[in-house]
């Protein structure tokens, strides 16, 4: 659960732009500009019982099987998007193809397969709409692929190269104006010594539609990790409950989030710092309790005699753990260009309420998501959409299948 607390520390590099110019703002919302960057803090919800948005209790459109035709049968679906027309599309990764469905969840066709032509995918990861053209963004293969949106092949395009003769790669993580990719490219750099932690870095790089190369927008920290000796080499392993960095980002708007603090930045689609939004919560510190929850969530379906269960047990006791939990979870820009901020709960593996902000970096309020969204979210996926009336994303069963599902989203 969050706290409040009373004070807000504002970052050194914002304070050293320049004495700020205070706006006035609605109560327990505070607007103020240094040298073109905003600071938005916000300490209570403009949302009331009445204005708050919800999410209807049930899905309106539900797509997925235990068993039946292939088309229904989901288990590794990489992204979720809805057309303009009400359609949806669902990137099966493991079937290597697009799946669009109508309205109502009837299967009407695929679109692409496994390969090496130009219309196929090695291991396609990020979906895309361009005007209801459906792309697909092969990072194997390097390329982004075109259709129709009734399916048919149109071109498929080579990924632009960083300018000096090296492919990209790197992982989508939004869809910016003009067709352009956001993508998290890992950088070189040498492991630390064994025993210590360390955060790698990354470069957040923007592909245009068309080009010979990307444009670096900045660098960024990865995942807190820790370094192992293993065979004479170091082996690298996330930290329980360490830091993360996550981007979302839509049109002409880019969100990055470090969970070490309760700072996001929004920038534009080259890169400039435009605002820095606060939301007044502290982190909450690491417990022997904490720990105990996520083991029982790993171990949940294993015999307790199990040699797996012994090996996860050494494997989560042995590994360094965060003094504190992180800020959030999880950021994502809904396609209005609202900021949604997933809480952090319990061991971090629970569905959270999303904070949402709008684009004045207001705290609208708390809007909660039904329970089954998959954890593993804003790295090799992209299970939720949410648009101006719908949530659309993949949801796992009581079994672990997977579902798509779309929810209507009252704003009132």
């Amino acid at each position: 659960m969050r706290s409040f607390v009373e004070g807000l520390a504002i970052p050194i590099a914002l304070v050293a732009l320049g004495a700020c110019e205070s706006r006035r703002a609605p109560a327990g919302f505070s607007l103020s500009d240094s040298a073109g960057v905003q600071l938005a803090v916000s300490t209570e919800p403009a949302w009331d019982s009445v204005s708050r948005w919800r999410i209807s209790s049930e899905p309106e459109v539900r797509i997925g099987s235990v068993d039946g035709p292939e088309e229904y049968v989901l288990g590794d679906i990489f992204g979720v998007r809805r057309f303009s027309n009400g359609r949806i599309g669902a990137l099966d990764a493991g079937a290597g193809k697009v799946r669009v469905y109508d309205e109502l969840g009837i299967h009407l066709f695929d679109v692409g397969r496994r390969g090496d032509g130009p219309a196929e995918f090695r291991y396609p990861q990020y979906l895309q709409l361009w005007h209801d053209s459906i792309v697909v963004y092969d990072g194997s293969a390097q390329k982004r692929v075109w259709f129709t949106p009734e399916g048919q092949f149109l071109r498929s395009v080579p990924m632009p190269g960083d300018g000096a003769g090296r492919d990209l790669g790197g992982v989508a993580m939004g869809s910016l104006r003009e067709g352009g990719l956001l993508l998290l490219v890992p950088l070189p750099s040498a492991s630390p010594p064994s025993g210590a932690t360390w955060r790698p870095k990354m470069a957040l790089w923007a592909a245009p539609l068309y080009g010979s190369s990307g444009d670096s927008l900045l660098s960024l920290f990865g995942r807190q990790q820790e370094t192992l000796p293993s065979a004479g080499r170091s082996a690298r392993r996330d930290l329980l409950f360490g830091s993360a960095t996550y981007v979302s980002g839509v049109g002409d708007r880019i969100a990055i989030g470090a969970t070490d603090d309760y700072a996001i930045e929004i920038r534009d689609e080259s890169g400039a710092l435009h605002q820095l939004l606060r939301g007044a919560w502290s982190r909450e510190p690491t417990s022997r309790e904490i720990v105990d929850r996520y083991l029982r969530s790993v171990l949940d379906g294993v015999p307790p005699t199990a040699p797996e269960a012994r090996a996860l047990r050494q494997e989560t006791e042995s590994r360094a753990k965060a003094d504190l939990l992180p800020a959030f979870r999880w950021i994502l820009m809904d396609t209005e260009g609202n900021l949604w901020v997933e809480d952090w709960r319990g061991a971090g593996l629970e569905t959270g309420a999303f904070s949402v902000f709008d684009r004045s970096g207001r705290w609208l309020g708390e809007v909660e998501l039904p329970d089954g969204l998959p954890a593993l979210r804003g790295v090799r996926s992209t299970p939720l959409e949410v648009g101006g009336d719908y949530v659309l994303g993949v949801w796992e069963t009581a079994l672990g299948d997977q579902e798509i599902r779309q929810y209507r989203l009252q704003k009132n």
